[in-house]
Formats: structure tokens, sequence, C-alpha cells
């Protein structure tokens, strides 16, 4: 798993996430905790900080899951 933010991994929909996050408070709370999961992942992959191979497993499983919600919610937008 990278380090790489949302609108980086999903350049194509740049401009939606930007008008999500104005206007929809359950989208931002989401893009909010993906940030920080995705923070988190990153500083465990690294020297940084280390934890357990469960607690890694369930973190990248928080991380896959509100990132399908936000292509969920991405998709409906669009769709």
């Amino acid at each position: 798993m990278s380090h790489t933010p949302l609108d980086q991994e999903c350049p194509e929909s740049a401009a939606l996430i930007d008008h999500l996050k104005q206007d929809d408070a359950y989208f931002v709370n989401l893009v909010s905790k993906y940030r920080v999961i995705n923070r988190t992942v990153h500083r465990v992959q690294s020297p940084v900080q280390r934890m357990s191979a469960a607690e890694e497993r369930a973190l990248g499983q928080q991380r896959l899951h509100l990132k399908d919600q936000i292509a969920h919610m991405l998709a409906t937008a669009t769709g």
C-alpha cells in the first residue's frame, strides 16, 4: 500500500472530490478517515511505526472499505 492522496489516486475525479468535499458532510467524514488511515498505513510500512501483522491487515481492510465507500459515492454522483 502506498501513501498516495485520494485526489492523486483518482485524478479523473479530482473536481468531483472537491465538489463533494464542499457539499457533503458524510463524504468529508469518509475522506478524513481515509486520510488518517492512509497516513498510518504509510508509517507502518516504513521504519517510523510498527504494528503486528494482524493490526496492519485490519488497518488495510478499513482503508479498503473507506475507499470502496468513496468510490461508490463518486460513481453515483457522476452517474
